[in-house]
């Protein structure tokens, strides 16, 4: 048992300090593209390694382990967004040519306007552990023109991003807006050969 927990620590190590090259990978993959490149966010990594560790946790390839893609997702304030994951895999290379040779999480990996990404990879537990893949691209949060009552009571308009709400240069007047339009972009599975 000692030992399967040294390679497990192993594992888990090299694939962190391979997260910031898949990510220097993807980027290059954007720009080959004539996309932009995209850089970690802790975010993005945070809510990637929550969805690996669910994964790894109860043996299962699936984006609704940790709860639904965009439940997980709406409070982080990320715009549009996509997720890939993967089971099985040896390592981030074939982890990241799977998710190339696939039309859907190609399509994420190339979502145009991106430019923040986390990565994440788990593993479970037992005599043969199983890597679990994780991946969490966004652009820019989205933005939108809203009305607002400026000083006086006079009525304008502004441009805000984050979290929809209306909101008042009066505190006792801010009133949450209806929930935008779904912009969250697909999401992938991939089982690699064991």
């Amino acid at each position: 048992m000692k030992i399967i927990g040294i390679v497990l620590a192993a594992l888990i190590a090299s694939s962190a300090a391979h997260a910031e090259d898949v990510i220097s990978l993807i980027s290059q993959y954007r720009r080959a593209h004539g996309l932009s490149a995209v850089h970690a966010d802790m975010t993005l990594t945070s809510l990637a390694k929550q969805q690996a560790n669910a994964m790894a946790s109860h043996g299962v390839m699936s984006h609704d382990v940790a709860g639904s893609f965009k439940s997980r997702i709406q409070h982080a304030n990320v715009g549009h967004a996509g997720e890939n994951v993967a089971m099985g895999q040896k390592n981030w290379s074939d982890a990241l040519r799977a998710w190339k040779s696939s039309s859907g999480h190609n399509h994420n990996l190339l979502m145009p306007g991106a430019t923040r990404i986390g990565v994440a990879v788990s593993y479970s537990s037992g005599p043969k552990p199983r890597a679990y893949w994780a991946m969490l691209i966004a652009g820019g949060t989205e933005t939108r023109t809203v009305r607002v009552i400026g000083p006086g009571g006079k009525r304008m308009t502004t441009s805000v991003s984050g979290l929809p709400f209306m909101m008042s240069m009066q505190p006792t007047t801010r009133t949450r807006a209806a929930t935008p339009r779904d912009t969250f972009t697909r999401k992938g599975e991939v089982s690699g050969n064991e």
